[in-house]
C-alpha cells in the first residue's frame, strides 16, 4: 500500500556548504599527471595511477591512493575524491574530514563551496531527505537506525508526505545495501513505507482512523508505541479486556536481562494459553542463551527491536517498555517479570506483533493480539525464536527418553506436553507444554524439567515448577513434544526418581524409588511437617508413606507454603537434606 503515487526520479546537483577563509580559488581539470597549485604552498600533485602528492619545501609526501579528481581552495587545502566514491578534504594542517561519500563529480565554486553530484541528488527527489541522508551517510558511512528516525521525523515535521518524500524514502529502502542500512533497520523501513493490508486494517481499528499515514507506521515499527490488544487469551470474551491496560515498566527499575544474561527461570506464564511460547523461550534461555541476547536489539530510545525467523529469514518488529496489567488483580496479564527482568515479557508481546504479519504460526495469524497465542505447538515458537528446522513428536515407551537423551546431548532444544487428561501425576498440569532446560547423563534422574508458570507463580499452588525425572516418568506423563536442531526424539528407559523442585535435590537423589516430595501445610505442629512420598511403578502411582519432617536444628516450621526452608526427612538407615521450593 502507498501512501501516495510516487514521482519519476529527477537528477539534480546539490549544493554541500563549506567553511572558507578567502573567496579565491583555482579549479583545474584533471585527466593525467597534473601540478595543482595556488598562489601559496604547498603544491599537490595527481598522477594518472591515483596517487596524490603534497609537495612542500622540496618534500614530497604522498596524502592518498585511488584518488580520480582534486581541487585546491584558496585556503591551500586539497578536496579530493576516492575511486569509492569519498570525496575528503585534507588541510594544510590537522586532521582530514569526510565531505561527502556515494560522489560521482564535484566541482569547486566560489567561495570556496564544493558543488557535487552524489547518489542522493542523483537518486531523491526531495531535497530535504536528500540534505538529512547525505549529512547521516558521511558521518556514519551508514543509515542508522536513529538515522532514518531522523529521517522521519524531519518528514513528519514538514507537514502532510508528499509524492516527492514518498519517492524519496522508497529508493532509500531499495538501495540499503549500498547505503550500508542494518539488515533490521531495512526490515523496519520498508514496513513503515510499505504498510500490508494486515498492518492497514490494525491500524485504522487501532487509532479508529481511515486510511493509514506515515506517523502511525513510524510509531508501529520504530517507536513501538501500536501495542498488541490486551484480550485475555482464556477468558477473552469481548474484543479488549476491560481489567487489562498498558502501564510504562520501563521507568521503576526494570532491565532487559539480569545480571547473569537470560535464564529460563525469568520466565512465568500469565493469563494467556502459551505455553507452548515460553516453554520454548525457556528452553532457548537454558541452553542456548546467546540466541535470545541476540533477538534484542536496544535502540537507545526506550524500545528494543526484537528478531524472529520467517521461514529461516530473520524479521524484526519493535517493543516499548509497556506491558498489560490486570487492573482488577494487581499483577501483569501476562508473562510476569521476574525480579524486573523484562525479556521474556517483552518477546511474548514482540511475538504477538510480528503474529499480525502471518509470517510466524499461531492458531490465529494476521491479528496483532495475546489471544492469538492461545494454544499451539513449540515447534511453532522454537522455529520463529531460532531459525532452526523442528519437529513434533509422539512419545513412545521405551523410546522416547533415550531420544530426547540424544537430542540435549547433540544440543537440540526439546519441550515436551502434557496430555489433557488426569491421568498424569498430580504435580503436573494436564495439556501443558514444559521445557527440557537440562540434562545431566550420569545422573540416575538426568532431566531437569521447568514449568512456564514459573518457580514462584503463586496460581500454581501444590504443582512443580522445577523438576528432575527419569525416563520412566517422562514416557509415563507426557505425550507430546517439539524439538529444534535434529530429528524428532522417541523414548528411552531410565532408572531414575523425580525430586521436589530443589536447588539441593542430588542430596536427595540416593534412593530409586523415590518419586516426589510435597509438603501438606495443613495441621501443623510448630516443629514438624508432614512428607508424602510417592512412588510410581510402570502404571499406578501409590502412596508409600507419610513421614515425619523436622526442621533443621529444631526450627519452627510456619504455616502455609514452605520456601526455602532446609529440612531434614526420616527416610530410612540415614537422613538426606534437601531445600523444599513449592510452587505457590
Amino acid at each position: 500500500m502507498n501512501f501516495f503515487k510516487s514521482l519519476s526520479r529527477r537528477e539534480n546537483a546539490r549544493t554541500v556548504g563549506h567553511r572558507t577563509r578567502s573567496a579565491r580559488v583555482g579549479v583545474e581539470a584533471m585527466e593525467s599527471k597534473l601540478l595543482l597549485s595556488t598562489a601559496a604552498a604547498p603544491t599537490y600533485s595527481l598522477y594518472r595511477t591515483g596517487q596524490l602528492y603534497e609537495q612542500t619545501a622540496g618534500r614530497s609526501v604522498p596524502l592518498a591512493s585511488n584518488v580520480k579528481a582534486a581541487a585546491v581552495t584558496s585556503t591551500d587545502a586539497v578536496i579530493y575524491l576516492e575511486q569509492n566514491g569519498t570525496l575528503i578534504e585534507q588541510p594544510t594542517s590537522g586532521a582530514a574530514q569526510v565531505l561527502d561519500r556515494l560522489v560521482s563529480s564535484f566541482q569547486l565554486g566560489s567561495a570556496n563551496r564544493v558543488n557535487v553530484v552524489d547518489w542522493f541528488n542523483s537518486n531523491l527527489s526531495s531535497a530535504g531527505i536528500c540534505n538529512l541522508a547525505r549529512a547521516d551517510f558521511t558521518r556514519d558511512d551508514a543509515l542508522t537506525f536513529s538515522d532514518m528516525l531522523g529521517i522521519f521525523d524531519g518528514v513528519l515535521q514538514s507537514g502532510a508526505l508528499t509524492s516527492a518524500e514518498l519517492q524519496s524514502l522508497e529508493t532509500l529502502v531499495a538501495h540499503a545495501t549500498t547505503l550500508n542500512m542494518p539488515g533490521y533497520v531495512q526490515n523496519l523501513a520498508a514496513k513503515v513505507v510499505n504498510p500490508s493490508t494486515n498492518d492497514a486494517t490494525y491500524l485504522e481499528q487501532y487509532y479508529g482512523t481511515t486510511g493509514v499515514t506515515l506517523q502511525e507506521t513510524v510509531n508501529q515499527w520504530f517507536l513501538g508505541t501500536v501495542k498488541p490488544n490486551t484480550v485475555d487469551a482464556c477468558d477473552g470474551s469481548a474484543a479488549e479486556d476491560p481489567n487489562n491496560a498498558y502501564t510504562n515498566v520501563g521507568a521503576t527499575g526494570y532491565t532487559l536481562f539480569g545480571p547473569n544474561g537470560p535464564s529460563f527461570t525469568d520466565v512465568a506464564q500469565g493469563s494467556a494459553g502459551d505455553c507452548w511460547l515460553l516453554s520454548s523461550l525457556a528452553e532457548t534461555a537454558a541452553r542456548d542463551p546467546q540466541i535470545i541476547r541476540n533477538m534484542f536489539i536496544g535502540n537507545g530510545n526506550g524500545t528494543w527491536t526484537v528478531r524472529f525467523y520467517v521461514n529461516g529469514a530473520p524479521d524484526y518488529v519493535t517493543v516499548n517498555d509497556q506491558l498489560p496489567v490486570d487492573t482488577a488483580a494487581g499483577a501483569y496479564a501476562f508473562d510476569q517479570p521476574q525480579n524486573g527482568i523484562l525479556w521474556a515479557a517483552l518477546a511474548e508481546k514482540a511475538f504477538a506483533e510480528e503474529n499480525l504479519s502471518g509470517g510466524v504460526t499461531t492458531g490465529q495469524q494476521g491479528v496483532d493480539s495475546y489471544a492469538a497465542l492461545n494454544g499451539g505447538y513449540p515447534s511453532w515458537a522454537l522455529a520463529a525464536i531460532t531459525g532452526m528446522s523442528t519437529s513434533e513428536f509422539n512419545v513412545t515407551p521405551g523410546v522416547t527418553s533415550q531420544e530426547i537423551a540424544a537430542a540435549l546431548q547433540a544440543g537440540d532444544l526439546v519441550c515436551i506436553g502434557t496430555p489433557d487428561s488426569s491421568d498424569i501425576d498430580s504435580y503436573l498440569v494436564p495439556g501443558h507444554c514444559y521445557a527440557v532446560v537440562g540434562y545431566n547423563p550420569s545422573s540416575t534422574m538426568p532431566f531437569e524439567v521447568f514449568n512456564p508458570w514459573g518457580i514462584n507463580n503463586s496460581r500454581a499452588d501444590g504443582v512443580w515448577g522445577l523438576l528432575i525425572a527419569n525416563g520412566a516418568f517422562l514416557e509415563a506423563n507426557f505425550d507430546t513434544g517439539g524439538v529444534a536442531g535434529s530429528a524428532a526424539p522417541g523414548s528411552g528407559p531410565v532408572n531414575a526418581m523425580l525430586s521436589p523442585n530443589s536447588p539441593d535435590r542430588g542430596a536427595v537423589a540416593n534412593t530409586n524409588e523415590l518419586m516426589a516430595i510435597t509438603v501438606d501445610t495443613n495441621s501443623i505442629p510448630s516443629t514438624h511437617e508432614s512428607l508424602k512420598i510417592v512412588t510410581k511403578s510402570s502404571t499406578p502411582i501409590a502412596t508409600l508413606a507419610s513421614l515425619t519432617i523436622h526442621g533443621r536444628r529444631g526450627a519452627s516450621l510456619p504455616g502455609g507454603p514452605l520456601f526455602h526452608k532446609s529440612l531434614v526427612a526420616d527416610l530410612g538407615p540415614e537422613s538426606h537434606h534437601a531445600k523444599l521450593i513449592p510452587v505457590t
